[in-house]
């Protein structure tokens, strides 16, 4: 009879080969699969950085002969602090060179700080079509179609342009963007990349250009690239058509929050298509400060948490130094060549070198960034996601523009559930 203590031996031999067996092809699988999703990333970098060298600020001749006409709708909401940039953005819509357009400013209340500064420009431009509205409908949660659904009510022209009270336009965008709608009777909507274009040199301007010339640049343009949906709200020009049988109009999305996501969402599915402009949209910021940075990016995540939580669990790992970990770890699991810390750097030096050009690419006036300032703001942007993420996590309630709080259910639509007398998010 045989030892029970022999047995034993034997199992845990056979234990021990099957374990080493795995660790055999797992490691290297995994060291393959870093190293491939890793390049991936880098492979984004570099198709977001040659479109960006040839598509951006590349101004068409072409002029529309018979130009369709649009309705401009402008949701406005300020305090008397915010004012200082408000005219000149608003004033470089009634400069657009367009035959055939109106403005319509949609403001909440008569008090409202914008209310004066757009009575101005009206009787400075009085060859402008324009209305001021003042009073919104309450037929959703969504603050800013409450605010700009009556103007909607009233265009009078089958193209809307709904663009945010932030933005300055070139003169030669509405051209651009109609250009672009033209292209087929598929086209939906022609949106705009948001690119922070201030004049100011403060520490908070350069952190929103930095983001939005990198991390939030590269994905769009990526995600247009391939045909996917990846659009902001900020400045979108849009076919009525569309939006009203997509979405049941702006009625349709008062239930959302981000309503700028299911829109295009509602729209691809379809079987819409869309356009990118050849001018970003140029965000002037009212003095943009690193918390107020921080405090939009942690309001972004808690969407994105509830809308779409498998790409914000994958979302860290797409940032450079997580990515950059895992590429170093790949490669230097197959070489002994190259160090892994001499891996790890050449990958972030890349990574830098390329968002270097996309900023700087994308930006044709305001006020550049010192590559001495850039550097320490990238690093604090990159290695802010995690925080950023924990921070939307242990607080999921969001504010938003129109003094109060909602709560996000998974699926993306909201409840109001508190008003917010000293809500200055944006």
């Amino acid at each position: 009879m045989e030892n029970p203590t022999d047995f034993t031996s034997i199992a845990t031999t056979i234990i021990e080969e099957e374990s080493n067996s795995v660790l055999d092809w797992l490691v290297p699988g995994l060291s393959i699969g870093c190293i491939f999703f890793a390049s991936g990333l880098l492979l984004v970098q570099f198709i977001a950085v040659c479109f960006a060298r040839f598509h951006f600020h590349q101004k068409k001749n072409q002029k529309l002969t018979k130009a369709p006409g649009v309705s401009i709708l402008k949701p406005l909401r300020f305090t008397d602090h915010e004012v200082k940039y408000l005219s000149d953005n608003l004033e470089s819509f009634f400069t657009l060179v367009y035959s055939k357009y109106e403005i319509i400013f949609c403001v909440r209340d008569y008090d409202d700080s914008a209310v004066p500064i757009v009575e101005k420009l009206i009787k400075k431009y009085p060859n402008i079509p324009c209305k001021l509205l003042i009073g919104g409908n309450d037929i959703g949660i969504n603050p800013k179609i409450n605010n700009m659904q009556k103007g909607y009510e009233q265009a009078k022209y089958e193209f809307v342009w709904i663009c945010d009270a932030g933005i300055r336009a070139h003169p030669d965008t509405l051209n651009d963007m109609m250009l672009r709608m033209l292209d087929s009777k598929n086209v939906a909507l022609v949106h705009q990349l948001p690119y922070v274009d201030s004049i100011q040199k403060n520490m908070g301007s350069f952190m929103e250009k930095i983001y939005f010339g990198t991390q939030h640049g590269r994905i769009q343009i990526f995600a247009h690239c391939i045909n996917q949906v990846c659009i902001t709200g900020m400045s979108n020009l849009i076919r009525r058509q569309a939006l009203d049988e997509a979405c049941g109009g702006l009625i349709g999305l008062s239930s959302y929050i981000a309503e700028d996501y299911f829109m295009t969402i509602k729209m691809h599915e379809a079987g819409w298509t869309f356009r990118m402009s050849t001018y970003p949209a140029l965000q002037n910021l009212i003095n943009p400060t690193i918390r107020t940075f921080f405090r939009r990016m942690v309001r972004w995540s808690r969407l994105r948490i509830k809308m779409l939580p498998g790409v914000t669990i994958v979302e860290p790992f797409s940032e450079c130094f997580l990515s950059g970990l895992l590429f170093s770890l790949g490669v230097g699991h197959f070489t002994d060549f190259i160090s892994t810390p001499a891996i790890f750097s050449l990958f972030t030096a890349w990574w830098l070198t390329m968002d270097i050009i996309l900023v700087y690419g994308l930006q044709s006036s305001g006020a550049k960034i010192p590559l001495l300032k850039f550097i320490p703001l990238w690093i604090l942007r990159e290695s802010s996601t995690i925080p950023i993420l924990l921070t939307a996590l242990l607080r999921p309630d969001v504010k938003w523009i129109g003094s109060a709080k909602y709560k996000i259910g998974f699926g993306g639509k909201a409840e109001k559930i508190k008003t917010c007398q000293n809500d200055d998010l944006q």
